[in-house]
C-alpha cells in the first residue's frame, strides 16, 4: 500500500470515528432530553393532584433553637421546565425540570431575642434556610437592641432542580428542603429513570419509606 493509500485511509478512519461519535452524542441528547419531559409531565400530574389534596407528612423540621415544625401538610405546588438557548434562540431541548412546594401548618412561632448576636443568628439561619419571618426590634435610646421578636410561620419552601448530564448519561436531582433543611443531591443513571423511580421521589418527599438513595447511580 502506497503512502497516498495509507492516508486516505486513516482519513476515512477519522471520518468514521467522527461520525460514530457524533451519532453517539445525539443518541445521549436524545435520551436525556426525553427522560427530562418525563419527569416534567409526571410532576405536572402530580402538582395537580396533590394541590388538591394536600397530604399530611410526618417529616419534622427543627429550627435551631426555637423548635420543631411538625403535623405539616404539602402545598403550593408548582412544575415547569426551560428550555436550553442557542445564541438568541429557544431550542427543544430542556435545560431543567423544577418542582416547588412547601410543608406547611398555620402554626407559628413567636420568639424573642435579647442580644444582637442572637437575633443575627437566628436571622442568617431562617435566611439560609430560605424561612420567611417577621422582624420587630425594639431599641434604646442609645440605639442599643433591647429586644428582638421573631414571628416564623410555619412554612418550609422547597425547590428542585432536575438536570441532565449527557457526557455521563445521568440524571441530577438536585433540591433545597426536600425531607430535611439544606441541599442535597441525587444521581441517576438516565435509563433507570421510569415511574417506579419517581414514585419512590414521591415517597421520599412525603417521608414515607422509600428505596430513592439505594437507586442512585
Amino acid at each position: 500500500m502506497g503512502l497516498l493509500d495509507e492516508l486516505k485511509l486513516q482519513a476515512e478512519q477519522a471520518k468514521q470515528q467522527r461520525e460514530d461519535a457524533s451519532n453517539a452524542a445525539e443518541n445521549d441528547s436524545q435520551l436525556i432530553n426525553g427522560k427530562l419531559y418525563k419527569i416534567f409531565h409526571y410532576f405536572r400530574e402530580l402538582a395537580e393532584q396533590l394541590e388538591v389534596i394536600h397530604p399530611p407528612t410526618d417529616l419534622a423540621f427543627p429550627v435551631h433553637g426555637v423548635g420543631d415544625m411538625a403535623n405539616l401538610r404539602l402545598k403550593n405546588f408548582s412544575a415547569d421546565y426551560r428550555r436550553r438557548i442557542d445564541g438568541y434562540t429557544f431550542t427543544d431541548l430542556i435545560d431543567y425540570v423544577s418542582l416547588t412546594f412547601s410543608y406547611s401548618s398555620p402554626q407559628k412561632f413567636v420568639v424573642d431575642r435579647q442580644e444582637s448576636w442572637q437575633a443575627e443568628r437566628l436571622r442568617e439561619y431562617l435566611g439560609r434556610h430560605s424561612i420567611l419571618f417577621e422582624l420587630e426590634e425594639r431599641k434604646n435610646p442609645r440605639g442599643l437592641l433591647e429586644n428582638a421578636q421573631f414571628t416564623i410561620p410555619w412554612e418550609v419552601r422547597t425547590y428542585i432542580r432536575v438536570k441532565g448530564d449527557e457526557a455521563r448519561r445521568q440524571i441530577i436531582f438536585a433540591m433545597r428542603n426536600v425531607e430535611r433543611l439544606g441541599e442535597q443531591e441525587f444521581i441517576f443513571s438516565a435509563e433507570r429513570v421510569d415511574d417506579a423511580l419517581l414514585d419512590e421521589f414521591v415517597r421520599f418527599m412525603l417521608g414515607q419509606p422509600n428505596r430513592l438513595r439505594s437507586l442512585q447511580y
